[in-house]
């Protein structure tokens, strides 16, 4: 089963480093490449994160940091079926405005 790690604002991917290192089934997705000059940042970097889960082999673990987290949390609400577990990590219960 396919572990998915998702960064944090102030972070990357190669945070996720010494895990992905541990475990061959790991995935850290690198949450910064899906933005997009036509959309806000948080929107786009949401499609994309969505749109490349929605490719993974389910069901998967989840693990998301901070920003991560609300990235996790939003997918899971929305598809709950592809997720076997999920883990949130000083994740916010709102969505900063500035974020936005």
């Amino acid at each position: 089963m396919t572990n998915v790690f998702l960064h944090g604002l102030g972070q990357n991917a190669s945070s996720w480093d010494p895990i992905i290192e541990s475990d061959p089934e790991t995935l850290a997705i690198k949450l910064y490449d899906y933005l997009t000059s036509d959309k806000p940042a948080y929107e786009a970097i949401k499609t994309g994160f969505f749109d490349r889960l929605d490719r993974l082999e389910a069901p998967f673990n989840l693990c998301g940091l901070s920003l991560g987290g609300i990235l996790a949390l939003s997918y899971a609400l929305r598809s709950p079926q592809g997720i076997e577990k999920l883990v949130l990590l000083a994740t916010p219960i709102a969505i900063p405005h500035w974020i936005m």
